[in-house]
């Protein structure tokens, strides 16, 4: 069931649209944009459906409105989601502009979902405008992305930007336990790389490969941290072959980096990523100077950088390798 005590964190977005619906001072249009897995979307549709229902300030849950937005049968809002890789002008024209024309079936306002607005195209975007600048009086726009900097100038300025934070690891290793899908333990792995995304922990908890290649990728840095060049170049050469998933596994040193320059510079366990591996931490901070910690950080992070880039995954490897041999 869609209500805002489903969703978690991000309480000041939670409490800006409670008051909004409070006041009874609605925008025509709201852009929620986070990462994948931060419950933007969740926010949208709780949004959508508190503005649908009967009852002040709710989704009541009870009503016929909220009954039929959970069945997916409210007229009143209306989902538009890309068909391909973008959002076309005709997709707008047809879902959005003439749409728009009939009033509302039973409440105060006519609500429109895009999903993935961020794929709107150039002229998408500028037929919905010329929508948006004059809206009727019912017409409601929550727009979903993950980068609001892609729409139009003209757009964002009309209207409310919220941007959804990343979850804390403390509020989704708890929901991790909570639902049964981690132990404490296993849990803490999975939120220390969820990059604040529950569904990123949950697909991790259910990928014994992830599993498997993290447990590699912290043998494969400690053969470099102990070992000679020859040792580095050969290692590049076996962190290609997970070719798809080298970004996970720079993931995993890069968080091994973190830890150990966290842990040199405040000696506190209660401040790393991965806390119970506090030992591990402090064996590979202990002979490391500060800047020497640093550098190896931004060379894993310089080479995710150009992995993003499609640039060549062993070269970026044993570059990566190699300068964290010379700090």
């Amino acid at each position: 069931m869609y209500s805002f005590d489903k969703v978690l964190g991000n309480d000041h977005i939670k409490d800006n649209l409670r008051s909004v619906l409070s006041s009874g001072r609605v925008s025509h249009a709201f852009i929620f944009s986070g990462q994948v897995g931060t419950g933007k979307k969740l926010i949208a549709y709780t949004f959508a459906k508190a503005l649908a229902c009967s009852k002040i300030n709710s989704p009541c849950g009870q009503c016929i409105s909220c009954q039929t937005f959970e069945s997916g049968n409210n007229p009143d809002i209306i989902s538009v989601r890309p068909a391909g890789k973008s959002i076309g002008v005709d997709e707008v024209r047809e879902q959005i502009a003439l749409k728009m024309r009939s009033k509302p079936y039973s409440g105060k306002y006519k609500i429109f979902v895009i999903e993935n607005a961020d794929k709107l195209t150039v002229a998408a975007q500028n037929a919905l405008l010329k929508t948006i600048e004059e809206p009727e009086d019912y017409g409601i726009f929550l727009l979903v992305c993950k980068n609001y900097n892609l729409f139009l100038p003209t757009i964002i300025s009309r209207a409310i930007v919220l941007n959804v934070h990343p979850l804390p690891s403390d509020i989704i290793l708890s929901y991790l336990i909570k639902n049964n899908i981690a132990s404490e333990e296993e849990g803490e792995i999975f939120a220390s790389y969820s990059e604040g995304s529950i569904g990123k922990a949950a697909a991790l908890a259910a990928d014994e490969e992830f599993k498997d290649l993290r447990t590699n990728f912290l043998k494969i840095l400690e053969t470099v941290e102990n070992g000679n060049a020859a040792d580095a170049i050969k290692a590049a050469e076996e962190m290609a072959n997970y070719k798809e998933r080298v970004k996970d596994g720079l993931d995993v040193m890069e968080l091994k980096y973190r830890d150990a320059l966290v842990y040199k510079s405040t000696e506190r366990a209660d401040l790393l990523a991965e806390s119970f591996l506090v030992k591990s931490a402090k064996g590979l901070a202990k002979d490391k100077t500060l800047m020497q910690l640093t550098k190896r950080l931004e060379a894993v992070i310089q080479a995710k950088r150009e992995l993003l880039q499609n640039a060549n995954a062993r070269l970026v490897l044993e570059v990566m390798l190699l300068e964290i041999k010379a700090c």
